[in-house]
């Protein structure tokens, strides 16, 4: 019997870098789920990643999602930047092991943006939580980078994202194959600095479904 494909949404609100606390585990309250994540234009060459959303409504009629219930075991927690993960959930099990996605595969990955309550006369209580992608995270932080000197592309991607406080083991970076003799920057966003050395390359930066920021060369 073939499988049946369905979602699996998870919410760290605890911020312990898992998704297996009381709470986190939201599927069965989710009325409507949508996101995406992807480029602005369907190019190889020049299309850029943007970055990702998502819009999720919650059943609240627990009123555990509401972020002032003090009553709600998740107090205090139900706040902007926990990550978020849409993953793969099975259904029937397939007969075959192969290619299928497994339980738990992760298809997008980002941190709560808004997290609002709402009430509607004779209808059930939700609340709408949406969210975005790290490229969105790094966006928001300027930074300041001392001069480098002969330094590969991705060497400098990286030490933009040290200078934005994006985690080293939250990127995915390719060997790039373009030197730069000197390079600097006295204060610009993150993320108009990434797409400076993008062009540079030319390279494609990304968001992946596991929530990394990654580069590509796309040199051939």
């Amino acid at each position: 019997m073939a499988e049946t494909t369905n979602y699996t949404l998870c919410i760290d609100w605890t911020g312990d870098g898992d998704f297996g606390d009381t709470g986190e585990l939201l599927t069965d309250r989710v009325i409507f789920l949508e996101f995406e994540r992807g480029k602005n234009f369907p190019s190889q060459l020049t299309g850029r990643s943007v970055a990702g959303s998502l819009r999720a409504i919650i059943n609240n009629t627990s009123n555990d999602y509401s972020p002032f219930n003090s009553s709600s075991g998740l107090y205090g927690n139900l706040i902007p930047g926990r990550r978020v993960q849409v993953q793969v959930a099975r259904g029937v099990e397939f007969p075959y092991t192969f290619p299928f996605a497994f339980a738990g595969t992760p298809l997008w990955t980002g941190f709560i943006s808004s997290i609002k309550p709402q009430v509607i006369v004779n209808q059930a209580r939700t609340v709408e939580l949406r969210a975005f992608g790290g490229l969105a995270w790094v966006a928001r932080k300027e930074v300041q980078i001392a001069r480098q000197e002969d330094k590969r592309i991705d060497e400098l991607i990286g030490t933009i994202l040290d200078d934005a406080g994006w985690a080293a083991g939250d990127r995915d970076l390719s060997e790039a194959k373009t030197t730069v003799t000197s390079y600097w920057n006295n204060g610009q966003s993150a993320m108009a600095a990434l797409r400076e050395l993008e062009e540079s390359e030319p390279g494609f930066i990304k968001e992946d479904k596991d929530g990394k920021i990654g580069f590509e060369d796309r040199e051939y």
